[in-house]
This record gives C-alpha cells, structure tokens and sequence, in this order.
C-alpha cells in the first residue's frame, strides 16, 4: 500500500480491509489540496489511516483518527507517525478506538470542530445516515468545512435534511460525496445536479 507520493505504507497481517483504492485517493487529494494545508482532519472509520497520511501529507496540521477495530488503529498509528516523521511541518495526530457513533457522542464536548470530515463505513453498511445526522447534531464540521463519504454507488445515502451536495464523482464501483452543511450555504444551486462519472 502506497501514499500517492510513492510512500509505502504499512498494511494489517491477516485482516481483510478494505482500503480507498489509490484512484480515489489521489482524486481526493487533488481535489483537497487547496484546503488541506492547516487543516483540522477527522477520519471515521479510518481502518488502515491511509487517507489521514495523505492528508497528513498534504498539509493537514491536525488528524483525528476512529475506528473500533484494534488490529487496524495499530497499523493506522503505524502509519501516521511514520508519516509525521517525514513531514516538514508541526501535525499533532490522535487515534481513538472506539465505536463511531458512541465516539461522536461522546467526545463532543472535548474536541473541536473539524474543516474536513472523510467518513468510509463498511459499503454494505446501514450506517451512513446515522453517521450523517450525528455529525450534523453535534456540529463536528466547522461552518465553511467539507464532508467527504465514500461509499458504493449501490449504497447511496439517502437525501438528508442537514446536508447539500456539492458535487458526486464516480470511480468504478466507488462513489465519492461531498457535502456542505445546509445551513450554512447561500447558493441555492441544486448541486445533485453537479456529478462527474470517471
């Protein structure tokens, strides 16, 4: 497993995982990079951290990192701290372990909001639209921030009172969204209309 800048990363022994395909990754990054530098990151259901390292990377300036299983924090903890080394900018990095709805609950009083906020559940997953209302609820994105799900394009989340849709891209299987808080938006642009297939 390799970063898009030709850093190999560590993968699990044993675990079946499902990494964002490195397609997407560096069609993230691209589209991110403008906005990653200074960056407050969160990860949900980060599994191996290889998006977090790209961001990271890219100049985010501080990672949060969740996700219940213990062998992949591990090797998410691995990775990132390899990565911080090799920065030339001051990141601060936190993983947690922990369920991610029950972290979101949780933590809410403790840490502060997030400019961007990547959410990868499990594709076959029915977990998408509660994660969406508890990030909305507890207001874990910053005002001006950017919400990027990944998810299958059989398994789209559904049309959600809180969140607009700023554009939709395609990469075989996968689907990537990303969504702007809807109060905090003034176009009135129907952005469901703004899809790019690849």
């Amino acid at each position: 497993m390799k970063l898009s800048s030709g850093k190999k990363l560590k993968s699990p022994n044993g675990i079946v995982a499902r990494p964002t395909t490195s397609r997407v990754r560096a069609a993230i990054a691209n589209k991110l990079k403008t906005t990653l530098f200074n960056a407050r990151w969160l990860d949900l259901f980060c599994g191996t951290g290889v998006m977090s390292c790209e961001a990271l990377e890219q100049g985010a300036n501080s990672i949060v990192a969740v996700d219940r299983n213990h062998h992949l924090i591990q090797t998410a903890q691995t990775n990132l701290e390899m990565v911080q080394a090799n920065i030339s900018h001051s990141a601060s990095i936190a993983i947690h372990q922990a369920e991610v709805l029950n972290w979101l609950e949780k933590q809410v009083e403790k840490i502060k909001a997030f400019d961007l906020i990547y959410m990868d559940p499990p594709y076959k997953s029915k977990i998408y639209d509660v994660t969406l209302d508890r990030i909305a609820s507890n207001r874990w994105l910053n005002p001006n921030g950017l919400l990027i799900v990944e998810c299958a394009k059989s398994n789209f989340p559904k049309e959600n009172n809180d969140w607009k849709l700023v554009e939709q891209c395609s990469y075989g299987s996968t689907t990537i969204l990303y969504l702007h808080l809807k109060e905090h938006c003034h176009d009135g642009i129907d952005s469901r209309q703004q899809q790019r297939v690849r």
